[in-house]
């Protein structure tokens, strides 16, 4: 595992495929919720999720 990886803690993934973030995510990578996105990446070697904060993107829902 690397060294610079931060162990926060463990959740269960939710029957409707939600899982839930760590409050000190949102504090720690200024994150807003409801606002915020996220990247999602999987490391197929080492069987490893990682999430990223997205860069700035529009909510192209609201020009429907």
């Amino acid at each position: 595992m690397k060294k610079d990886y931060i162990y926060l803690d463990s959740y269960i993934i939710q029957k409707d495929m939600r899982i839930r973030l760590p409050k000190q995510i949102l504090k720690i990578l200024n994150l807003e919720n409801g606002v915020s996105y996220l990247d999602f990446y999987i490391d197929n070697e080492s069987k490893t999720i990682i999430l990223k904060p997205a860069k700035k993107r529009e909510n192209n829902d609201d020009k429907k």
